[in-house]
């Protein structure tokens, strides 16, 4: 068990060192039964902070840096998360860290409650289950320099690395799949057609990364394996092999669904239900006739299994009554992803117009900064659209940057309306100029492209503002001379913004 106080000191990456402390250790501050919703009632948390510590020696106690708050920026928020359960993070700190001594928390940091916000009381902080392995990379993202994390994802990318091997015989057709980056490995396998499951690992250098990959592949070769490059990953993440069925089913060539509307009706209710589905993947919808409904999702180990579960649920409705209903427009209904979905954003949950029209993967990426829901101004964005329009169909979706920017967030909203270079950099000189115009940018064009995914249409006033928003983004990269940073976006936006100009606005 540590103490508030504890300082504790990791290397990071290129050869630098940074720390974080504890500020409180105790019990989370929360009531018993959202304590158990999170299971950590019996465990001992952390309040700890991320501090301003950065050189290529060990921090001594007496720097002054070890007090400090790091923030990704003035305007950022303090780094501080909650941290719960000793029994997961204890080990992990033991394991990656060095604890150097104790500097006493400040009387101010002493007040600060030990707890995640919730929709009842947004005080708190960020919350996890345990310090991972990447709170290391972590640290270094937030008190490194710009030109120091730009040279370590560029050393990052240079590492990456993917191998397969496939085993096809009279049993079956599997996969057995690597992805590398930087000192951590994915370890994919499956059947043919299928994502797979993975299991990743992580190792101390590259040298023990490269003996391992060679040592994996080697047993599968004698296994009966062999090496394959002659595949693709299609947009649900499946191994496709180029001489199956499913050749054509690249992301520039989505999968064709099969669609299927009922209704019950009789003196006391009147609802619908739909399903669609697609490869292993199907999706129901359902609720009171006229209304948006709810969705869930569910996705099986292959095709087969997939159609067999949709044709079983189909005969379970048809004998409770419900009949085609040959009359439910799927142009004219809105799309919502199911929240417990965990592989995210989905084909089948977007609106048949956008999935036609933006086909491209990263449209459903989740993890591209600067995709359309892959930031967390962007996947924030969708969230919050999606709850209001669940309650009001005829949202507003032309003045939503703007409120949600100033009213649900609190910053200031900056119109993307005039996007010459000399406007931009008058912005970009105001205080927060820089962190208000990205915010503000990427909820623009989050919000357009939400408009499309939900609705199958845009007004024509948000796409202009949401060409702007993304043109005036790359201006002040160029500007603030953030190359790196600008090399990503474009080779996104540039994507983006030719595929909404494409689409018809109303």
């Amino acid at each position: 068990m540590f103490k508030a106080g504890d300082i504790f000191t990791a290397k990071l990456p290129r050869g630098y060192y940074g720390a974080f402390r504890i500020i409180k250790a105790g019990t989370m501050e929360y009531t018993e039964e959202e304590l158990r919703a999170y299971k950590l009632l019996d465990d001992e948390s952390y309040l700890i902070a991320v501090t301003q510590y950065f050189d290529k020696e060990k921090p001594k106690l007496s720097d002054p840096h070890l007090l400090k708050v790091a923030s990704y920026g003035p305007s950022s928020e303090p780094h501080i998360y909650v941290y719960g359960g000793y029994k997961y993070s204890g080990k992990v700190i033991k394991k990656h860290f060095e604890h150097i001594g104790n500097i006493p928390p400040t009387e101010e940091e002493m007040k600060l409650k030990m707890r995640v916000p919730t929709g009842d009381d947004p005080s708190g902080f960020s919350g996890r289950g345990a310090i991972e392995e990447s709170f290391v990379d972590e640290i270094f993202y937030c008190v490194a320099p710009n030109e120091e994390s730009d040279a370590y994802v560029m050393e990052m990318e240079a590492t990456r690395k993917s191998v397969l091997c496939r085993l096809k015989d009279g049993e079956g057709d599997k996969f057995f799949r690597i992805e590398s980056y930087g000192n951590g490995l994915v370890m994919i396998s499956g059947k043919a057609g299928t994502a797979g499951k993975g299991k990743a690992k992580k190792y101390d250098s590259q040298e023990e990364l490269k003996k391992d990959i060679e040592k994996l592949v080697a047993e599968k070769l004698a296994e009966g394996y062999e090496l394959c490059t002659d595949y693709f990953i299609d947009d649900y993440g499946k191994v496709r092999f180029n001489d199956s069925k499913h050749q054509e089913n690249s992301h520039e060539n989505p999968t064709v669904s099969i669609h299927e509307a009922y209704r019950y009706q009789d003196e006391k209710s009147d609802k619908f239900w739909r399903i669609e589905y697609a490869d292993n993947t199907l999706v129901v919808n359902y609720g009171k006739t006229g209304a948006i409904g709810k969705y869930q999702v569910k996705e099986f180990d292959d095709d087969e299994a997939c159609v067999k579960e949709a044709k079983k649920l189909i005969v379970s409705k048809v004998k409770k009554g419900y009949k085609p209903y040959p009359e439910f427009d799927p142009d004219n209904h809105f799309y919502f992803d199911d929240k417990d979905y965990e592989l995210g954003l989905h084909r089948l949950t977007s609106h048949p117009k956008f999935r036609e029209h933006f086909s491209h993967d990263l449209y459903y990426d989740c993890t591209d900064e600067f995709a359309p829901f892959g930031s967390d101004e962007g996947s924030d964005t969708l969230d919050m659209i999606s709850e209001y329009v669940r309650k009001n169909k005829s949202f507003n979706f032309t003045v939503s940057p703007k409120e949600q920017v100033e009213i649900d967030w609190g910053s200031v909203y900056c119109p993307p309306n005039d996007i010459s270079r000399e406007a931009v950099e008058a912005l970009l000189k105001a205080d927060n100029g820089e962190s208000d115009q990205c915010n503000s940018d990427m909820v623009t064009y989050s919000t357009a492209f939400a408009q499309i995914k939900i609705t199958g249409r845009i007004d024509a006033e948000l796409k202009q503002m949401a060409l702007n928003a993304m043109k005036r983004m790359d201006i002040a990269f160029e500007i603030l001379g953030d190359s790196v940073t600008r090399e990503f976006l474009l080779e996104t936006q540039t994507k983006m913004i030719k595929d909404l100009e494409g689409f018809a606005a109303t």
